[in-house]
């Protein structure tokens, strides 16, 4: 959904949350459910409880996530999720590939990025099919270090997660590129809903529920250009 407003394009870059829509098959992610309490009918009001995980959708992982000791969702300042980003296009990039770190710095050119980073792969026309998570292309070492030189404030991507999906829980190297953001304090949007590259550089809002010591949280995340 697009809305405009003093003559800027407001631009919803989040997936919709509904129930059994698909989410990370592991034991520890749940899916979605939507339980009517009240309705018109029998007590005048509609009321409704949903259960979901706070890493459903177009989402932030918080440090805490994967850091023992790493700030909860509720901590983080909420500057990070507001501001202008710099999107960098790896459309090209093939499924089950590595971004190489020359891909990385041929897309952002010669300007320095801006605080927050977004990395754009056209990967979301797959959300709502398993390859969604298995085939996505991803970041290795040296381009995760090259990123984190600039110490964004916020790094988002239309990815499911910034590693190998090869490199999960019970693999030799369990989501090591989840560790080094998230052990560099810098939170993670990701499952972004960008159909379409919109531009180098806008403003994003992406702000978290006030889920009080938690690891992460679902967001309504829009672009403002």
């Amino acid at each position: 959904m697009n809305s405009s407003q003093e003559g800027k394009r407001v631009i919803d870059l989040s997936h919709s949350i509904y129930p059994k829509m698909m989410v990370f098959d592991a034991p520890w992610h749940r899916e979605v459910q939507f339980e009517r309490l009240g309705n018109i009918e029998s007590v005048g009001r509609r009321t409704t409880h949903i259960h979901m995980g706070t890493h459903v959708g177009t989402h932030i992982d918080a440090p805490s996530h994967f850091i023992e000791d790493g700030k909860p969702i509720s901590e983080i300042e909420l500057d990070r999720f507001v501001g202008p980003v710099t999107c960098l296009d790896l459309s090209a990039a093939k499924p089950n590939t590595e971004i190489e770190l020359e891909t990385l710095k041929q897309a952002l050119g010669k300007d320095a990025p801006n605080e927050r980073i977004i990395l754009y792969f056209n990967w979301a026309r797959y959300f709502g099919s398993k390859n969604f998570y298995t085939d996505q292309p991803y970041l290795g070492t040296a381009a995760a270090e090259w990123i984190l030189q600039f110490n964004p404030k916020l790094l988002g991507y239309d990815i499911a997660m910034p590693d190998n999906p090869l490199d999960g829980k019970n693999s030799a190297c369990d989501s090591p590129m989840h560790k080094k953001f998230l052990g560099a304090g810098i939170p993670l949007l990701e499952s972004i809903n960008m159909t379409e590259y919109l531009a180098k550089n806008f403003s994003l809002i992406a702000l978290p529920l006030n889920l009080k010591d938690l690891d992460g949280s679902p967001v309504r995340c829009v672009a403002v250009k």
